[in-house]
């Protein structure tokens, strides 16, 4: 599988008065159940803000239904869920999560669609100064 990332503060404001982080991540090919697909140790100190405004998560193939879960340290804080016929996903972020310098950040499978492929998923959150 190939995944790449890239994290990086974005250029302007979010929500008028912060600075905007993205944390980007892309695979190749389809996903297994348990499978950590993704993770980075954060280097700066971010926000992920509820309901997680300006995410995307995308792929070219309509899902049979996915679900990956955004974990802190382990710890399940958010899922990015794509319905059945979806080639965008929705995300289940239900409160403002905080990482610090030095957490670890990952993206692992609950529900596995194997025909998922070529897809996206971007978090925006605020860097914290």
């Amino acid at each position: 599988m190939i995944t790449q990332s890239l994290t990086r503060p974005i250029t302007g404001r979010f929500g008028g008065a912060k600075n905007a982080f993205a944390i980007k991540a892309f695979a190749d090919r389809g996903m297994e159940a348990g499978e950590t697909l993704w993770a980075e140790t954060i280097a700066t100190e971010v926000a992920f803000h509820s309901g997680l405004a300006g995410s995307l998560g995308s792929s070219p193939i309509a899902s049979t239904g996915c679900e990956i879960a955004v974990k802190q340290n382990d710890v399940e804080v958010g899922r990015v869920i794509w319905a059945n016929n979806a080639t965008k996903a929705h995300f289940s972020w239900t409160s403002d999560i905080t990482f610090s310098v030095g957490d670890v950040i990952s993206f692992v499978v609950v529900d596995a669609d194997e025909t998922l492929a070529d897809f996206t998923i971007t978090l925006v959150g605020e860097v914290i100064a």
